[in-house]
């Protein structure tokens, strides 16, 4: 007896409505563009006004993300100089045309994020082919330059840098430099010995340290600005609506096409019983039928998805980053009644603009931590954020061990290992209370 079974068979248009799936807005409407391009039985519906609860001219932020559509020429001649622009402008009025402000423009380009140049004179010598003693030359330029301490090869060069303009360097201060793993560790014997100064004048060396730019490049801003429209847009609904959250797509970015029915009539009937022109004329028809189609089942999908979303995550839109439920690709898939992959597709690379800012769909999914006595379970991120509240809380001269923090979360309902709290600890990137409490006594 032969086995019977069913196996889903991957056609041309099932993949490419998966990859439509997992398209952003911007990648849409320029698959779409081209599909009109190739197919004639494709046009745009009249420009209709976007809805008056979303203004696709105001920008969304979010970490790291801006958009500033419109913005006008006034604006852009008021916005801050880059540092690149801010070093070249001196180049040219302070340093005399010739290798060293050639060099040192050149330069400008090897700076890191905190203003430092790490690579060696010998390695750049060998990269711009010329001389060591042209390298030199040309730090010296960049070195001139405001801010103090940019082009500094290390910490202590660019600390260096600024106490000297100020006046302040001498012996102690130069071995305080030397040494200043000593003083992040916040052992004070030690550097006392080491540079042969008393409580009272250690300290001193110690407050103009700190009253050093350790990052000269940190006034500018090096993200680069990049413009992410938000796929999915929510609001709150008010009393009168029932209360709750409304949730739409971007129309402002969502391509609109439709099947022009009555320009095919007319090819068709003028391609008379040539059976070549009616059969590409039925292909084009029924490829700009099955885009519309799949178009109207992508917009559903996605607000399926991000609609069941924003309902389990009711708790974070209302009160905040602690307030984030466990939730999973499965519990999504469950809720609307679709496959996991799905869901993973609709929510890759989109965001939702909400009004806690402009958010990836992929923020919301974490894994649960269980709860105490009974208390529901927590999400990850959830827990990350009591662990940041505690510890900024705490007394810093008797700041919380790990332990503590684990005795404090299960009087909250919040039940975790000693080694999770230390890995969510070092991914928040928050020193052990030992350093904590060193930090303190340092700052004291």
């Amino acid at each position: 007896m032969q086995a019977t079974g069913q196996a889903l068979v991957m056609t041309p248009r099932l993949r490419q409505a998966i990859e439509m799936l997992q398209m952003t807005n911007h990648d849409l409407a320029a698959f779409v563009a081209a599909e009109m391009e190739a197919n004639p039985f494709l046009g745009r519906p009249v420009r209709e006004d976007a809805p008056r609860d979303f203004d696709p001219g105001t920008p969304w932020v979010g970490a790291g993300v801006r958009s500033t559509p419109g913005r006008s020429l006034e604006e852009a001649l008021a916005r801050p100089l880059s540092l690149r622009e801010h070093l070249t402008q001196q180049m040219f009025l302070v340093v005399p045309p010739g290798p060293a402000r050639v060099i040192g423009e050149m330069l400008i380009d090897q700076l890191d994020e905190a203003g430092y140049i790490t690579t060696t004179p010998e390695a750049l010598a060998a990269q711009f082919g010329c001389s060591v003693e042209d390298v030199e030359e040309g730090l010296a330029a960049l070195r001139g330059c405001d801010p103090t301490g940019i082009g500094a090869g290390s910490l202590a060069q660019c600390l260096e840098m600024q106490l000297s303009e100020r006046g302040q360097m001498d012996s102690p201060t130069r071995v305080l430099l030397a040494n200043l793993p000593l003083l992040a560790k916040g052992d004070m014997a030690a550097l006392r010995r080491t540079c042969g100064v008393d409580e009272e004048g250690l300290r001193a060396r110690i407050a103009r340290v700190r009253a050093c730019a350790p990052r000269p490049a940190a006034g500018f801003d090096h993200t680069p600005v990049v413009a992410v429209v938000p796929d999915v847009l929510m609001r709150a609904l008010g009393p009168a609506a029932g209360g709750g959250w409304a949730v739409e797509l971007n129309a402002a970015t969502l391509p609109r096409v439709l099947l022009n029915r009555t320009y095919y009539n007319e090819v068709a009937s003028s391609a008379g019983r040539d059976p070549r022109a009616r059969t590409f004329l039925r292909e084009r028809l029924e490829g700009a039928s099955w885009l519309v189609k799949a178009l109207d089942q992508r917009a559903k999908t996605i607000l399926a998805v991000a609609g069941a979303v924003v309902e389990r995550q009711a708790g974070f839109f209302t009160y905040g980053a602690a307030h984030l439920a466990p939730m999973t690709l499965k519990d999504i898939a469950s809720d609307i009644g679709m496959h996991e992959s799905t869901v993973s597709r609709v929510c890759a690379d989109k965001f939702i603009g909400t009004p806690r800012g402009l958010l990836p769909l992929k923020f919301f999914f974490s894994s649960a931590l269980a709860g105490t006595g009974g208390v529901v379970a927590h999400a990850g991120t959830a827990v990350r954020e009591r662990i940041r509240a505690l510890i900024a809380s705490e007394d810093p001269q008797e700041p919380f061990s790990d332990d503590q923090i684990v005795q404090r979360l299960a009087a909250q309902g919040v039940a975790v290992a000693r080694r999770t709290v230390t890995k969510y600890r070092r991914v928040l990137r928050i020193p052990t209370s030992a350093d904590r409490r060193r930090a303190a006594r340092v700052a004291a």
